[in-house]
């Protein structure tokens, strides 16, 4: 249903992807910052979640247990009670607004702790005793005798962290308000409201756990049976997955030169002041025009107006007074206009208000 309504407005039609994937730069900005945030936090929780399960798995005492309880009750707790904590040593250590403090607040995770240490308790001892025989490093009984007996856990909870950290609403709300840095759940919260571009993005933001999962559940296949099946399914996963990847990175490059060759180009030229001789007399500081821009039909001003949510050049309608021209100079007679700058030559027609993009301006000579 979000794909259907994603192309219908009143009628089928890509407008609303247009103005996503054309309009609103802002959108690859927070698209790119939630991969970050998912990818960074989802690691950094498996490779920190890992050694520490490991750890109470080989102490195996009644502090560890009690420690494994403790964790569980955190597990349990709603994430929000945390945020005033975090809030607090984040300000502290100058951390606030910044993409690294919200992974680091999000880094460890006892949900990994918890579920890695109940499967490892499933695993044979002496395989590890074993391994540790052969070597004192801990590292590398984890990597080569522990990872691949656990790998199908550990894809799981990859899945269900990656899942979680790209969700995540409170803390970037709360810990950045820099809107370069937000997530694109909170774009998406954002934009319901006007439902213009709502149905687009949210198609956009499904397609990466999509993804995920479609690796991920495979992966855990491929490792539990101990072999690839579906190689022509898998082979047309890999193209589907590669297509959007390389389309939302020309998009986020390209888009920008797209929706520029759409606009009106225009050049601008700003009116400088001198002296005018009015009646009686009488002598005025007016801005003036050259004779070449004194004879257009229409004047625009040129004003950055916020669109989808950065300041963009727009061109706003205004009407001038010219008077006769005295050494070749036109004055402006409005008492309104205050030196703002005008399009003077434009290579299409503008509506009021429209985005322009300038490509020259003209100065006096």
């Amino acid at each position: 249903m979000t794909i259907l309504r994603s192309f219908y407005t009143d009628t089928i039609s890509m407008d609303k992807w247009k103005e996503l994937l054309f309009n609103c730069f802002s959108f690859y900005r927070v698209f790119w910052n939630s991969c970050f945030y998912a990818i960074c936090i989802s690691l950094l929780q498996i490779i920190l979640g890992i050694p520490c399960a490991f750890g109470l798995y080989m102490i195996n005492n009644k502090i560890t247990k009690c420690f494994v309880f403790i964790c569980w009750l955190i597990m349990l707790m709603p994430p929000q009670i945390t945020l005033l904590p975090n809030y607090i040593g984040l300000r502290d250590m100058g951390m606030l607004d910044t993409r690294i403090g919200v992974v680091l607040t999000m880094t460890f995770s006892t949900f990994v702790v918890v579920m890695v240490y109940q499967y490892l308790k499933g695993i044979d001892e002496s395989y590890v005793e074993a391994a540790r025989m052969e070597t004192s490093s801990i590292i590398k009984v984890i990597w080569y005798i522990v990872m691949p007996t656990i790998k199908p856990a550990v894809l799981a909870l990859f899945l269900f962290s990656f899942t979680d950290s790209y969700n995540m609403l409170e803390q970037p709300m709360f810990f950045i308000k820099d809107i370069r840095k937000q997530n694109l759940v909170i774009f998406i919260s954002k934009v319901a409201d006007t439902g213009k571009m709502f149905f687009p993005a949210a198609v956009i933001f499904m397609i990466p756990l999509i993804i995920i999962y479609m690796v991920v559940v495979k992966s855990i296949d491929n490792s539990i049976l101990g072999e690839c099946k579906g190689k022509r399914v898998k082979v047309l996963n890999i193209i589907l997955i590669g297509v959007f990847w390389v389309l939302m990175i020309f998009f986020t490059f390209a888009g920008r030169s797209i929706h520029d060759m759409q606009l009106v180009k225009v050049m601008t030229y700003t009116p400088k002041t001198q002296m005018f001789s009015q009646q009686k007399g009488k002598k005025t500081k007016l801005y003036w025009l050259p004779y070449q821009f004194a004879k257009n039909d229409t004047y625009y001003i040129v004003s950055d107006n916020v669109i989808n949510g950065e300041e963009r050049t727009c061109a706003n309608r205004i009407s001038l007074d010219i008077g006769e021209a005295q050494n070749g100079h036109y004055p402006i007679l409005n008492d309104e206009y205050n030196g703002e700058t005008l399009i003077v030559k434009r290579n299409g027609r503008i509506l009021d208000g429209e985005e322009v993009l300038i490509v020259q301006k003209l100065q006096q000579r």
